[in-house]
């Protein structure tokens, strides 16, 4: 007797079901093969949405193989299964396929190193203007062996990338995320990467209010180890608490995963582009598009310094849009300790 497939393989342009149980006198087994069809002249995958066949396995018990409709029939107009999945691979029967979680964390990676080559070249560029006012204008005297001491100290952070990443990991790994995550098809969607990042901005914006407002308690054990920095640097970015990365960063990405369903690609597109920008407005120098960014209302370092140095301005990270709304927004030109030409 058999039960129902228990895992997909895709192979080029056909999705094959596998995997069966074969019921061998009392002691179950697990029996699974791989059928991959190739080629444009396989009438029965052109014509069929489901092709049945049978293959005899060791102990001589049949297994049913099920293969899902190829891309000449979705060009044709006929459902795919694979592309809305009904559920995740895990629940299944087995663990999801770790690549796209690996290629998530490789594009967080590769986007922190663009951040900090950039940061390096820039916090050394003697036009460099400092957001807050201090004794010698200038770039901040930055050594090498500094940099590479702060650098790594920021990688380190174990309330910042290493909690980060056992939360992609574990909400992956454990069938935790929406089933569209696990999906390959369709690109980046931009208009999924902006939604990400606008949810997560937003609930993100309205804990950090919390931490702030609800309790001298919660905002000591939370939120107050990273206001230790009223003139932050770019690498303090994660310098915190573990409970202020789950209130700010974790919870906010685990309700924007469940509100906003998307690829994996975009999925892979909004982390690099987080991760960065959040890095990017705890710099203690300005950016070459901070003035159109202001303009825009989207977040600035001038615009983060502002809340460090003042405590109850800009919530937001990302978008100030909800300070202006809420009335909680104040311009970095209007701050006396702040340069004005920034």
């Amino acid at each position: 007797s058999l039960a129902p497939p228990v895992s997909v393989v895709r192979s080029g342009d056909l999705s094959v079901r596998l995997g069966f149980i074969a019921l061998e006198g009392s002691a179950p087994t697990v029996c699974a093969t791989h059928w991959r069809l190739s080629g444009p002249g396989r009438r029965s995958r052109e014509r069929f949405g489901r092709v049945g066949g049978e293959r005899e396995n060791r102990g001589g018990t049949l297994g049913l193989l099920l293969c899902e409709k190829t891309g000449d029939q979705r060009r044709a107009g006929m459902p795919h299964t694979s592309s809305a999945p009904s559920m995740a691979p895990a629940a299944q029967g087995g663990w999801p396929d770790p690549t796209g979680l690996c290629c998530g964390i490789f594009a967080v990676i590769v986007g922190q190193a663009l951040v900090i080559a950039y940061h390096y070249w820039h916090v050394h560029n003697e036009h460099a203007k400092r957001i807050q006012k201090v004794k010698g204008q200038g770039p901040p005297p930055d050594t090498r062996k500094t940099f590479l001491r702060d650098c790594l100290e920021h990688l380190s952070q174990p309330e910042g990338f290493i909690l980060l990443g056992g939360y992609l990991i574990g909400t992956w790994m454990f069938n935790l995320m929406p089933a569209s995550y696990y999906t390959w098809e369709g690109g980046v969607n931009p208009v999924h990467v902006f939604l990400q990042l606008a949810s997560q901005d937003f609930i993100q914006t309205l804990m950090h209010m919390a931490e702030h407002k609800i309790s001298p308690k919660l905002y000591q054990q939370s939120h107050k180890p990273h206001h230790r920095f009223l003139d932050p640097k770019m690498f303090d970015a994660f310098n915190g608490s573990v409970a202020d990365t789950v209130c700010m960063i974790l919870i906010p990405l685990y309700v924007t995963a469940n509100l906003i369903h998307c690829n994996v690609w975009s999925y892979m597109a909004f982390g690099a582009i987080y991760s960065s920008w959040l890095t990017l407005i705890h710099s203690e120098i300005t950016h070459p598009w901070d003035p159109l960014f202001r303009h825009l209302g989207l977040g600035t370092a001038g615009d983060h310094h502002v809340h460090h140095r003042c405590f109850v301005y800009n919530y937001g990270h990302l978008f100030m849009w909800w300070d202006m709304a809420a009335g909680t927004y104040r311009s970095p030109m209007a701050i006396e300790s702040f340069n004005k030409d920034i």
